[in-house]
């Protein structure tokens, strides 16, 4: 490897490409994979089919949180970045967990992009400095979630189509 490919792989933008890579082939494959409900499942027999019908639509949501993770990478966020790392592995995970043929890409990619993301931490030095306003919003937010995720899964009997955590977030 000459030195302007190791710059290149060591640089900040190649981890925000790797990222939103891992982040649209996570979402693609949710998205194609629950569009198709015959796609080839690798492991089919070893996961169960609920399991991977969940990772299918968790599948995409963290996608969606490792794209605007990537966003804030761009502006050298150090928790953007730890918020990248955590994400690229997850994706990887229900990538497997999915089994299919179109998480595939997304299982290879995580692959790739993780060991250059965390090779490029030091590029990520900007400390997150929230307003208390913003603060209040962002727990009022994930407070909210919980609240209702919770609620409408204890309460599941008296809801129609909520049978399991999925349908109750």
């Amino acid at each position: 490897m000459d030195r302007r490919s190791a710059r290149v792989v060591s640089s900040g933008r190649a981890a925000l490409l790797a990222s939103v890579a891992v982040a649209l082939s996570s979402i693609l494959a949710s998205v194609l994979t629950i569009g198709f409900a015959t796609s080839p499942a690798l492991i089919a027999d070893v996961v169960p089919l609920a399991i991977r019908r969940t990772a299918e639509f968790v599948g995409a949501l963290v996608g969606l949180a490792l794209l605007l993770a990537g966003l804030e990478l761009r502006r050298g966020f150090r928790a953007a970045w730890y918020a990248a790392v955590v994400l690229i592995a997850v994706a990887g995970v229900l990538g497997a967990i999915q089994s299919g043929g179109f998480s595939l890409p997304t299982v290879v990619l995580t692959l790739v992009a993780l060991p250059i993301v965390v090779r490029n931490r030091g590029r990520f030095d900007r400390e997150l400095d929230l307003s208390p306003t913003q603060l209040a919003a962002l727990l009022a937010l994930c407070g909210t979630l919980v609240y209702s995720t919770v609620g409408a899964y204890a309460l599941r009997e008296q809801f129609s189509g909520v049978d399991g955590f999925v349908d109750a977030f």
